[in-house]
């Protein structure tokens, strides 16, 4: 019995058939898988931003967190690209970015708007800090919450929006009144005729330390990577992302989907 001829197999005669099929394919399936890379880069890349901040800081602020955006082309726009960024308009509050730049950069950070408001009441000198007093009240993540600083700049007068004195009924000012209090609470305490912190009064004799005075402002290392980390995580996750992106839209094509 004489042996079965070899079966040869040659698609050089089908080749510009599978070739059209193949452009075909990559004029549906390649925008849509770049679309999608880029979008599942950002998404994730956010995510892990907000991990690093959270491990860097102890006890960031929710708002800090929330504060990391994301944004990414659509589908149908020719050049496509995302971006990770923090929000730029927190209302009253000081943007994120501009408390966290001495972190990523390095360097003295720039004034507060507390620390402004001072500086423009001629108590704090220009480029001047403020550092959290040994008494004063903070929040769980351990700051001076936005009212507290509002109470004490519209004691002072530092303060041209409406505050708490400025909001107090007659009744609660009478309370305050009966209760021996005195109408302002703190003010500005000094050495050797400077200005070297805010006090809150309790009494004739006592005082709670609320706020020091510092010339200038304290020089920060880099311990933020912002940038580092968004390059290295592009650079290794690039590859993944696209290979899971052209699987799926692959898929959908074949099947029929769009």
């Amino acid at each position: 019995m004489a042996l079965l001829e070899r079966f040869k197999v040659d698609v050089s005669d089908n080749l510009d058939t599978l070739t059209r099929r193949l452009n075909r394919i990559e004029k549906k399936v390649l925008p849509k898988t770049i679309h999608d890379t880029t979008r599942f880069l950002v998404s994730d890349l956010k995510e892990t931003q907000k991990k690093e901040l959270k491990r860097v800081f102890d006890r960031p602020t929710r708002w800090t967190v929330n504060a990391i955006k994301m944004q990414y082309t659509r589908r149908n726009e020719r050049d496509q690209f995302g971006r990770v960024f923090f929000s730029e308009n927190p209302g009253k509050g000081t943007p994120a970015y501009k408390y966290l730049s001495p972190h990523i950069f390095g360097g003295k950070g720039g004034q507060k708007r507390h620390e402004v408001a001072l500086t423009e009441r001629g108590v704090l000198p220009a480029g001047g800090a403020t550092a959290p007093g040994r008494d004063v009240r903070r929040d769980k993540s351990g700051n001076i919450t936005a009212a507290q600083y509002v109470k004490i700049l519209s004691q002072l007068g530092a303060s041209g929006e409406q505050g708490y004195l400025a909001n107090q009924t007659a009744r609660s000012k009478a309370r305050a009144t009966s209760a021996g209090k005195r109408r302002n609470q703190f003010y500005i305490a000094r050495k050797g005729g400077k200005a070297v912190g805010v006090r809150e009064r309790t009494s004739k004799s006592n005082a709670k330390k609320i706020l020091n005075f510092i010339d200038s402002a304290k020089t920060h290392p880099k311990r933020y990577d912002f940038y580092g980390l968004s390059k290295r995580f592009v650079k290794q996750e690039s590859p993944r992302k696209f290979v899971r992106a052209l699987r799926s839209n692959v898929k959908k094509y074949m099947s029929g989907k769009k």
